[in-house]
């Protein structure tokens, strides 16, 4: 009683998502991906301040190559002068809040840390007072003490 099974029953079931190789919980970064796939985005690099003419000196430039590449830094700041918003309104008033802020904060740590070092120099020279008082205290009873033994005999 043999029981034959067709090869491809279940085929439809099973499926295979991972990577061949791959780690369970072992997870890649986007840009891991990306590289193993060659699908890598490289960003285009951007150097500032280079133009074609950048090697020349204003001496070789011909005055129409001149004309272009102070014109489009002319036309660069222009933008960069239009585009910028600056710090807004809150970052102002934040700034100069902060400012405030900073130096009332000064004031009441130098206050507090001045109170502080009173209280205990205060502190300490009542201890000392009060020892020195406290042995002066028993000196004079060791004497008033001794006075009336005298008188006792």
């Amino acid at each position: 009683m043999a029981v034959d099974i067709d090869p491809e029953v279940g085929r439809e079931f099973i499926e295979h998502f991972g990577t061949k190789g791959m780690r369970w919980g072992v997870r890649r970064s986007k840009e891991e991906r990306a590289r193993d796939s060659g699908k890598a985005e490289t960003k285009p690099k951007t150097v500032v301040g280079k133009t074609k003419t950048s090697g020349k000196t204003a001496q070789t430039m011909s005055d129409a190559d001149l004309k272009r590449v102070l014109n489009r830094l002319n036309m660069e700041q222009q933008y960069n002068k239009i585009t910028d918003p600056g710090p807004s309104a809150t970052k102002r008033v934040l700034n100069s809040v902060g400012k405030f802020a900073v130096q009332a904060a000064r004031n009441v740590a130098m206050t507090q840390v001045t109170a502080a070092a009173n209280n205990a120099a205060s502190e300490k020279v009542a201890g000392v007072l009060a020892r020195r008082a406290s042995q002066k205290t028993a000196l004079n009873l060791a004497k008033m003490a001794r006075k009336n033994v005298s008188f006792t005999r």
